[in-house]
């Protein structure tokens, strides 16, 4: 093969190679979340109890992990740096019960079961206590759920009797 030729043969190759492969595949498959450990979400929304903002409290997102979010007086709240994928989301107000426990005991317990504990659970509630069903206190009874996706979420929850 003369030196021209064996050019040709690679230039073609290189052609081939840089244009061929370029482009992109159509319709291919999006890859698994789950491929990406490290892939994390943000979240927020509104609790409302009976059609009213619940206006204090907190969410905890059982996943991989625990986490917290505190509930505002208008009823929003929001997190950030969770794992994704689905978790049950629980939501007590007893710690806007000043009747129940003393404030510093109860950010005690929240610091021994969340660590490290996140900036936005940080602050206790403030808002007026409202009792609501003991079920969605309890990560084996709340009916309610979250699937988070990477990135911002928006998810609002609705809590009858």
């Amino acid at each position: 093969m003369t030196r021209t030729a064996r050019l040709l043969l690679l230039l073609s190759l290189s052609l081939v190679l840089v244009f061929g492969w370029s482009k992109k595949t159509p319709n291919a498959a999006p890859v698994p979340a789950s491929l990406y450990p490290h892939a994390l979400a943000s979240v927020s929304g509104k609790v409302t109890y009976k059609g009213e903002p619940l206006p204090a409290g907190t969410l905890t997102f059982h996943g991989q992990g625990n986490y917290l979010a505190s509930i505002g007086a208008d009823g929003t709240y929001s997190t950030t740096d969770l794992p994704i994928g689905k978790m049950v989301v629980t939501v007590e107000t007893e710690s806007a019960n000043k009747n129940k426990m003393p404030r510093g005991a109860y950010a005690a317990k929240m610091a021994k079961m969340i660590s490290p504990m996140p900036e936005s659970a940080k602050s206790l509630p403030q808002g007026k206590y409202v009792r609501i069903p003991v079920k969605y206190a309890d990560p084996k009874t709340s009916p309610l759920q979250a699937t988070l996706k990477n990135g911002e979420n928006n998810i609002n929850f609705d809590l009858t009797d």
